[in-house]
């Protein structure tokens, strides 16, 4: 992990501000996790979810809570502990290539992620994203030569797509939740940012100092300042 100052997460966000989600999620891996966002864009999707992830668990909480909706309009929040997710991590998290019914795949990676984002609907990228990933092109547009090498891919790469049962306390359906982790730490960050340029504008109203002056106080001097303007 690569701790962050709080003038390097602002940077960071502005940074990230204006990038895809599929980017954002890069830069984060390649500033918390492994330097070079450009090399994280080529791993498979797992190793950067997993990564991610450590660093949440380390640096933020073991458990992420999640919001979401039930068909009969209950809101749900649910604990979601980490340990269990990471237990699901290859034991072998170099591996990048598989073979099923004869043709060989490399795991798809946020690059090939990228390069289907523009079509219109989830199921023309799936099939876009398996076909870009075969090394051999032996009419992988058949359906069912398509859910097997997913099914492989998927044993491979079994974080690449991180889903959660949720039982609804209301109605108890069982749904399933997709967990963005690039996304949940981005939300996690940008609050944090909100809160301190919050106190960098009490401050800088109340004593005329610059950005950098504020920062450079420490939490814990801006904290007492604040107390005073308050009071």
């Amino acid at each position: 992990m690569h701790p962050l100052s709080e003038p390097e997460l602002l940077a960071l966000l502005d940074r990230g501000s204006t990038l895809h989600p599929i980017d954002r999620t890069l830069l984060l891996y390649g500033r918390l996790v492994e330097s070079g966002d450009d090399q994280a864009a080529d791993l498979p999707i797992g190793q950067v979810n997993v990564g991610l992830i450590r660093f949440y668990r380390r640096a933020i909480a073991h458990a992420i809570t999640a919001h979401s909706s039930c068909t009969c309009g209950e809101t749900m929040v649910t604990e979601i502990a980490l340990d269990p997710i990471l237990e699901r991590a290859p034991a072998e998290p170099g591996v990048r290539e598989g073979a099923a019914d004869g043709i060989r795949f490399r795991l798809p990676t946020h690059r090939d992620l990228a390069g289907v984002a523009p079509l219109p609907n989830p199921d023309q990228r799936v099939t876009a994203l398996l076909e870009r990933c075969c090394f051999s092109q032996d009419d992988p547009g058949r359906a069912g030569l398509l859910q097997g090498i997913e099914a492989a891919m998927e044993q491979l790469d079994p974080l690449a797509d991180i889903e959660v049962a949720i039982t609804c306390g209301a109605c108890s359906a069982v749904s399933t939740l997709c967990l963005d982790i690039g996304a949940l730490i981005w939300d996690r960050l940008a609050g944090t940012g909100r809160a301190l340029i919050g106190e960098v504008h009490r401050l800088a109203g109340a004593y005329g100092w610059s950005e950098s002056e504020i920062l450079a106080l420490g939490s814990e001097r801006r904290a007492a300042y604040l107390e005073w303007i308050v009071a």
